[in-house]
């Protein structure tokens, strides 16, 4: 398959994060003299071509499974700061905050699912009430 030209490329990565149709043309493409109509018929244009459609959709798999690694360090600092949080409150017993602090990492890891609750040990069973 034949490589797209740089501004094809900037046009997709345009598109992919969310630009519309025409504004993405115009960031990629001279079109000074151009009106408003041949700016949206060139920008349909090259939306259907299958190279630009696809190059798009790859971009925005690239993009999705990014966020998803941002997600999953966002999760493990959370996690981590909870913890510090739960050692100070053991150290100076605050049982209330700590098992707040257990209740979200419960949560945030979904340990406990509602469904399966009522299969906790019964100091566990504590934390939700």
């Amino acid at each position: 398959m034949k490589a797209l030209t740089p501004k094809q490329e900037k046009y997709c990565v345009l598109r992919a994060s969310g630009t519309p149709q025409n504004a993405a043309y115009r960031q990629s493409y001279a079109t000074k003299s151009q009106n408003e109509n041949v700016i949206s018929v060139n920008a349909h244009r090259l939306e259907k071509n299958t190279r630009i459609s696809l190059r798009i959709s790859e971009i925005q798999s690239e993009y999705k499974d990014a966020i998803k690694e941002d997600l999953r360090w966002s999760k493990e600092l959370v996690t981590k700061n909870v913890m510090e949080v739960m050692k100070h409150c053991e150290k100076h017993m605050q049982f209330k905050m700590w098992l707040r602090c257990a209740k979200l990492l419960n949560v945030l890891h979904d340990i406990y699912p509602r469904r399966n609750r009522a299969n906790m040990p019964p100091l566990v069973r504590v934390i939700f009430e």
